[in-house]
């Protein structure tokens, strides 16, 4: 079993830290390109006509890479 946190401090150990955050790095910087492509797609939408669903589907999808890239900053 993984001990990611020490009996006595409750802290995570420094290399579990250091590979959470690079992780977290890594993640963030996923979703932030995720977030471009998907405002890209917001102005092809408007060209090609959506319907109510896509509309619906495309901003839950913006609202939940938002989520994670605030989650990945520590804002949340």
């Amino acid at each position: 079993m993984l001990k990611t946190k020490e009996r006595t401090t409750g802290k995570l150990k420094p290399k579990v830290k250091e590979e959470l955050d690079s992780f977290k790095a890594v993640t963030r910087n996923l979703v932030i390109n995720a977030e471009k492509v998907v405002e890209e797609m917001d102005g092809l939408c408007i060209v090609c006509g959506q319907t109510e669903e896509m509309a619906e589907k495309y901003h839950l999808l913006k609202h939940y890479l938002d989520y994670l890239r605030r989650f990945c900053e520590g804002e949340v």
